[in-house]
């Protein structure tokens, strides 16, 4: 692994982090959106969202609300701060009950 390699995974990674910044959050709810589709395969955000919409039916915010009210934060970098704060206190923070 070379500089090389380093450089076109750094130009990748900003790449698709422009791709995102065109998009919101919000734009889960424009499922027929081609551009949709294009980042579901590059973000674990829209490949959640569109997994759980082939699973279960009905309405985004009845089956899955945390999902839902991710799509009103404005930035995605709020989405980030947000989800790690989570994962801290749901995963890091619990003690193991054996």
């Amino acid at each position: 692994w070379g500089a090389a390699q380093h450089s076109s995974e750094r130009s990748q990674a900003q790449n698709q982090l422009s791709k995102l910044q065109q998009v919101g959050p919000n734009s889960i709810h424009l499922r027929t959106s081609s551009q949709g589709e294009d980042l579901k395969t590059e973000s674990m955000y829209f490949q959640a969202v569109s997994f759980v919409c082939k699973v279960k039916t009905g309405a985004l915010a009845e089956h899955s609300p945390i999902l839902n009210d991710i799509s009103a934060v404005p930035t995605w970098k709020k989405v980030n701060k947000g989800l790690v704060k989570m994962y801290i206190g749901e995963v890091l923070s619990k003690f193991p009950v054996m």
